[in-house]
């Protein structure tokens, strides 16, 4: 059985490499087997940790947006920001 640092190691090995696959190929060209192979890993390992290549679009999705809404959180609450916000009503969905 992988040591969690293995599994974390491989995840990151295959997020890595699908992310590089995914913009030089797009989603839809890339196959499971290039990313087994950029990533190093074996099939048992890749489907232990992903059971579809649609599960690691939906984590690499969930990252950035989840990035993209902490910005934006941190940014409501800066007071330059929030004043920025009340003088020009810039952001009126928040």
């Amino acid at each position: 059985m992988a040591s969690r640092y293995e599994k974390e190691d491989s995840k990151r090995r295959i997020l890595s490499a699908c992310v590089q696959l995914f913009i030089e190929k797009g989603y839809q060209k890339t196959t499971t087997v290039e990313i087994l192979k950029k990533a190093g890993v074996t099939p048992s390992t890749f489907y232990n940790i992903y059971h579809t290549k649609g599960s690691i679009l939906t984590e690499l999705t969930e990252f950035m947006f989840g990035n993209q809404f902490d910005i934006a959180a941190q940014l409501l609450q800066d007071p330059d920001i929030l004043q920025f916000h009340q003088r020009y009503r810039c952001f009126h969905h928040f």
